[in-house]
């Protein structure tokens, strides 16, 4: 079982992804453990936001989105230690569930969508693994899902390194999760216009807007 995560000060290096959908700078630790050419990667990242009037800004989506996972950990306290994968931690991680993603938004700079797709492809592991999404594990199914989000959705986005750094792990770990991660999903990582679009909505009915400006990131 793994330790938890550890938060230290990012790199700063981020890229743009070439013509052939790898990485730019060929010295990014891991930034070529992911085919593009994977099913799924070219018609998510076709993904456009669909226009509705629910005007969600960046701190909402990070509101919605870590209210969500955490009544899902919270929810699934019971079942904790019944389930072990590569993700869990061997003890809880003391940074909160709220912190870490602010975290993560804050260094990774993000699209306020990638948020929302790591919360789909989150679920969508959960679902087809039959492991709930805890405490321990969290943690680490939060920043491999946003890694995965951002390398489909976002025109430019940052190495696996640097989400290694974000996210307190070795960089060998980060991509050996990621990769785990896809495989558990089969490789689907195509998200509908209407699927997008049915979970923002179903989480600003059920937790509203914050209206709140974003807090500082741990460090």
């Amino acid at each position: 079982m793994s330790a938890a995560p550890q938060e230290s000060a990012p790199p700063t290096q981020r890229h743009t992804p070439s013509d052939s959908g790898m990485s730019s700078s060929s010295s990014l630790a891991g930034a070529s453990a992911l085919p593009r050419s994977s099913v799924g990667w070219q018609h998510a990242r076709s993904l456009s936001r669909p226009q509705t009037s629910l005007a969600i800004s960046e701190v909402d989506y990070l509101h919605l989105v870590a209210t969500e996972v955490n009544q899902w950990c919270t929810e699934n306290q019971p079942t904790d230690g019944a389930h072990r994968s590569r993700f869990h931690s061997s003890r809880i991680p003391p940074v909160a569930v709220s912190d870490y993603y602010r975290r993560i938004v804050k260094y990774s700079q993000c699209s306020p969508e990638v948020l929302l797709l790591s919360l789909i492809f989150m679920r969508r592991y959960s679902e087809k693994m039959s492991i709930p999404v805890t405490f321990r594990n969290a943690h680490r199914l939060m920043i491999v899902s946003t890694l995965v989000a951002a390398k489909l959705h976002d025109d430019i986005f940052f190495s696996n390194s640097y989400y290694a750094a974000i996210g307190g792990l070795p960089v060998k770990e980060m991509t050996d999760l990621e990769m785990d991660f896809l495989v558990s999903l089969e490789f689907v990582t195509a998200v509908s216009v209407e699927e997008f679009a049915d979970v923002e909505k179903s989480l600003v009915e059920r937790f509203g807007a914050s209206n709140k400006p974003l807090p500082p990131a741990a460090s």
